[in-house]
């Protein structure tokens, strides 16, 4: 499966190895500039000010002299440097992959708690029509359909109220 392999700033990865996702750089011969413990976000502080430092400098070699070998010298540490800036931005990855899920779940949780109250309202408003309805009927059909309500509310009792909600917006 080396076809299937990608490659990022010289370094190969395989998507089936969980392991070579976040392994360390060492793993993949380039010099990590960081250690495994260090604070990630000053880490990319730090990487960020030499990318522009050195950037400054092949600009300067640049203008001075060409053909130098400084130059690619100072191209090979440009790449290190990004290297190592790509490699500590994947770390953050799994944490952005769960707020995501969580702000999706929230708009989800919202996007079907105002379904229910609109299906509520839609309940509510037709319960008024069939009561208007059945006040506008002749008194002596009208106590026929009441009573008949009546005991349709005595066997069927909660199961008529309908689904309730529970604090967290699942229904029970």
């Amino acid at each position: 499966k080396q076809w299937y392999q990608r490659r990022v700033r010289g370094i190969s990865h395989n998507p089936d190895d969980p392991k070579s996702i976040l392994a360390p750089l060492r793993d993949y011969g380039v010099t990590q500039l960081y250690t495994d413990t260090a604070d990630s976000i000053k880490e990319l502080k730090k990487i960020n000010a030499s990318l522009l430092v050195n950037f400054l400098d092949l600009l300067d070699i640049l203008i001075k002299c060409r053909a130098s070998q400084i130059r690619i010298q100072k191209l090979e540490d440009i790449e290190l440097l990004f290297c190592n800036f790509h490699h500590l931005i994947n770390k953050f990855r799994p944490h952005q992959a769960l707020e995501t899920l969580i702000q999706m779940i929230k708009i989800q949780k919202e996007q079907k708690l105002k379904l229910v109250e609109q299906v509520n309202s839609k309940v509510e408003t037709a319960r008024a029509g069939i009561f208007t309805t059945i006040n506008s009927l002749p008194s002596s059909l009208s106590c026929t359909i009441k009573e008949e309500q009546t005991m349709e509310e005595e066997v069927e009792g909660p199961l008529r109220q309908g689904p309730a909600a529970r604090e967290d917006g699942f229904i029970h």
